[in-house]
């Protein structure tokens, strides 16, 4: 599990680095040794971190089979908590997996155009957010489509794509050379309506931040 999280990850950070370069028409950087070591330090802390929440689960599912146990006038069978722990199980292959593999991807690729956008920012007027309109698109995201923000404003913003579990948002760089580029818009003044992201702004505590909420 941990070799195909990280390969997942780096094939998924390969993506959006190669993919970042052609759009702004530069050789993809090589990869940095942080961005390297990232996915290989986060496959190990995510799985530990969620199979310990399994264990705990299977833990507490035995000893409340033992209580009930107790507490019957007739013997638990064996093949009930059998029953309950594969359940457990099911759930984590099913539920947890899958949806950690997408969230990573997406940090995945989003971390991969950062890392191009870092190496190149000399070259780079603005950032434009761009998200996927279509009937999955939450609120925020909607709202956020299209603003332009300037080097400083990009840097310091927490509205990093990924923001949240299902989230397909980028950012697209758009060149200091470009004959007629968009102006800066900034985000709207008015955040209230905006919400919060309900991913870590650190890309080192997001990934294990999805682990921990996979299994909740």
């Amino acid at each position: 599990y941990v070799k195909v999280l990280k390969e997942a990850g780096l094939e998924a950070y390969l993506y959006g680095k190669n993919g970042a370069s052609d759009e702004i028409g530069v050789k993809a950087p090589a990869t940095p040794k942080e961005s390297k070591d990232y996915f290989r330090d986060n496959a190990a802390a995510i799985v530990e971190k969620q199979l310990s929440d399994l264990i705990f689960k299977i833990q507490a599912e035995v000893g409340m089979a033992r209580r009930k146990d107790q507490l019957s006038t007739t013997r638990l069978a064996v093949g009930d908590v059998i029953a309950a722990i594969t359940a457990l199980f099911a759930g984590y292959y099913k539920d947890t997996i899958g949806v950690t593999a997408a969230a990573s991807a997406a940090i995945g690729v989003n971390r991969g155009r950062k890392d191009v956008f870092a190496e190149y920012s000399k070259d780079i007027y603005a950032y434009q957010y761009s998200a996927l309109l279509d009937s999955r698109t939450c609120p925020t995201c909607a709202e956020l489509d299209g603003k332009v923000l300037d080097e400083k404003a990009y840097q310091r913003t927490s509205y990093d794509p990924p923001i949240h579990h299902g989230c397909r948002c980028l950012w697209v760089a758009i060149l200091a050379d470009e004959l007629d580029p968009p102006p800066i818009t900034g985000f709207p003044d008015n955040t209230s309506k905006l919400l919060e992201p309900s991913l870590s702004a650190s890309q080192q505590e997001q990934i294990v931040e999805l682990g921990r909420r996979a299994v909740q």
